[in-house]
């Protein structure tokens, strides 16, 4: 059997016959093909995490979910008069754009039942559950159960104080249907920069 060395010519190895294939030569991008691929990966990685926060938070809004269902379920009920509701506001401090304390209002909703257990009765407020930035997005809730009404709620045993409204799947499970409503926003937004983001860094045709 021929050797290596007698198989390939001298001048084949080390000249400029080298039997190994060039390098095909990687063709320049232009300016807006470089910002077309920049965009398109920062807007993957935006749209990525954007969409694991959603998973996040619709993790939680099940455990809460799971949470007011055991309660509603297990807690005993009694029928509740309402004498009084409203909006109320809250002060958010947090850290403003140039990193100084800044202070935002955010607000919510709650009703003031009345209830007997026994011979002793309980007045105590049962607050919508959630609260937001828009005074108008509490507008909904007035009305609902005006002053006088009678709805069912359910008491906390131990501390029957603490009650949460039983009357409708709607007043009763309205934080975690805010939150879902909140993270199919986030989703949608997240697998459409991730859609987006993959358009922009697609080949485009050749013309010609």
């Amino acid at each position: 059997m021929r050797n290596s060395a007698q198989d390939w010519p001298l001048t084949t190895i080390f000249g400029t016959g080298s039997p190994f294939p060039a390098e095909l030569p990687v063709p320049a991008l232009s300016p807006e093909q470089k910002l077309k691929a920049l965009l398109g990966t920062m807007g993957k990685l935006a749209g990525f995490f954007v969409s694991v926060f959603a998973v996040g938070l619709l993790l939680v809004s099940a455990y809460v979910a799971l949470r007011v269902s055991e309660q509603l379920r297990s807690w005993p009920r009694a029928n509740a008069e309402v004498v009084g509701s409203g909006i109320y506001e809250k002060e958010v401090r947090h850290v403003g754009e140039h990193g100084g304390p800044t202070r935002s209002t955010d607000y919510g909703y709650q009703w003031m039942v009345s209830f007997a257990i026994g011979s002793r009765t309980y007045q105590t407020p049962i607050d919508i559950g959630y609260q937001k930035g828009d005074r108008a997005d509490m507008l909904e809730w007035l009305g609902r159960y005006p002053d006088g009404t009678h709805i069912t709620v359910a008491y906390d045993p131990t501390n029957p104080a603490h009650a949460r409204l039983a009357e409708d799947f709607r007043s009763s499970y309205a934080p975690v249907l805010s939150t879902l409503g909140f993270c199919a926003w986030l989703l949608g937004g997240g697998i459409a920069m991730i859609l987006i983001s993959r358009r922009l860094q697609a080949p485009q045709p050749s013309c010609g």
